[in-house]
């Protein structure tokens, strides 16, 4: 594992904090990464051997170590096991198991840990009523599971809709309450592919690219900036897009 930029809080995982990186530089002490995932000023690899290691701030718990310590360099979530998957949120994290449940920690004001509260932990918590999921998607402040049948669940933060629950009123002055524990997610059943990004989301289904939430910067690439509380159909030919892509900090998504 190799890793670049700004170190402000240890990000670059060498043991130091305060001096940006210009050029790739390995991370010590890391074999047999399968996979890597970055949030806002900290990161997740999952090893082979399906034990996760964090590093840098942690302020919110991101460490998963039981304080919030900040570490420049990765250090395991003891009693986090047969990981398969990792996925960093922006002061969040969630975990997929082998046995197909959920588990996050780190910052919950907005519900992102999906354990029916808005208290923030410092160790990985259970995300109530998953089971058989087979992906996860981490977004800033909310989050999305897919089954192994294509059913999607959502929660976390739901301000510009970032839900798209079923009933839901879609007038730009409607309050929305925060989902703290997964709800279904009917219009997103039988996507091929899912992205959560800062506060919109978006996901290749057979019939093309759809992107919903906020749009102050066009993240919803449909030509305007009016955000939207339902789902959109990106306007060009999406027929060989098989993947999405979205950024945390930003508004950027990608197709590819």
């Amino acid at each position: 594992m190799y890793s670049w930029g700004d170190n402000a809080y240890g990000q670059l995982g060498n043991n130091r904090t305060g001096d940006s990186r210009a050029l790739p530089d390995r991370v010590q002490g890391m074999p047999k990464v399968k996979q890597i995932s970055a949030g806002c000023d900290f990161s997740l690899a999952l090893l082979e051997n399906g034990t996760v290691y964090p590093w840098g701030r942690g302020i919110h718990g991101q460490m998963g170590s039981g304080s919030r310590a900040t570490s420049a360099v990765p250090r395991q979530v003891l009693g986090l096991e047969n990981i398969v998957k990792v996925d960093a949120g922006c002061h969040h994290a969630l975990a997929l198991t082998a046995d197909d449940t959920v588990k996050s920690w780190g910052y919950n004001f907005h519900g992102q840990l999906g354990n029916s509260s808005t208290k923030s932990s410092t160790v990985p918590v259970d995300v109530d009523w998953l089971e058989d999921v087979s992906d996860i998607e981490a977004g800033a402040h909310h989050n999305y599971a897919q089954t192994s049948d294509r059913h999607v669940r959502g929660w976390g933060i739901k301000q510009y809709g970032q839900l798209l629950e079923n009933g839901e009123d879609f007038d730009a002055n409607t309050s929305r309450t925060n989902r703290t524990a997964p709800v279904e997610t009917p219009r997103l059943d039988g996507v091929q592919h899912l992205a959560a990004g800062a506060r919109h989301g978006a996901a290749v289904t057979s019939g093309g690219v759809f992107t919903w939430g906020r749009k102050g910067e066009g993240q919803l690439g449909n030509g305007t900036t009016v955000s939207r509380y339902e789902s959109v159909k990106l306007p060009n030919d999406g027929s060989a897009i098989k993947n999405v892509a979205t950024s945390l900090g930003g508004n950027t998504p990608y197709a590819y």
